[in-house]
C-alpha cells in the first residue's frame, strides 16, 4: 500500500511544478503581446510609407489633379511630426518609439498630426508637387 502513497505524492509534485511554470509564463504573456503588437504596428507604418513613396512616383507621371487614398489600420498611436528638417512618421507605444522619414520629394501637409485608429490620407499632384493631406 505505501506505493499508491508515494505515486500521489509524486503526482501532486509534478503537477505543482507544472502549475509553477505556467504561472511564471502567465505573467510575462502581456510584455510579449505588447512587443508583438508594436512590431506589427511598426511593419504596417514602414508598407505604408512604401505605399506613398511607390504612388509617389506613379503620380509623378501623370497629369495634375491625379490623386490615391490609403487607408490603414493603427494599433498604437502614429504621429506625422518634422525631425532634423523631415517629415517623419514615429510609431509610439508605451516607452517605444520608431521612426519612418518620408521621401523628400513629398510636400506633407500634416504638420504635427496624430492617428490613432485609423488613417486616411490622399496624395496628390498638385501643379507638378506630390502633396500628402487628409
Amino acid at each position: 500500500m505505501g506505493s499508491k502513497g508515494q505515486v500521489t505524492i509524486e503526482f501532486l509534485l509534478v503537477f505543482s511544478a507544472i502549475l509553477i511554470f505556467i504561472s511564471f509564463f502567465i505573467g510575462l504573456f502581456p510584455v510579449f503581446e505588447n512587443a508583438s503588437i508594436f512590431a506589427i504596428d511598426s511593419q504596417n507604418a514602414k508598407t505604408f510609407i512604401s505605399d506613398i513613396t511607390y504612388s509617389a512616383n506613379t503620380l509623378a507621371l501623370l497629369s495634375d489633379g491625379s490623386k490615391k487614398q490609403f487607408e490603414y489600420s493603427i494599433l498604437n498611436k502614429w504621429e506625422i511630426n518634422d525631425f532634423q528638417n523631415k517629415k517623419v512618421l514615429l510609431v509610439k507605444a508605451e516607452n517605444k518609439t520608431v521612426s519612418f522619414p518620408f521621401p523628400l520629394t513629398i510636400k506633407v501637409n500634416l504638420e504635427n498630426k496624430s492617428f490613432t485608429n485609423k488613417i486616411s490620407v490622399f496624395l496628390k499632384k498638385e501643379n507638378g508637387l506630390i502633396v500628402l493631406s487628409e
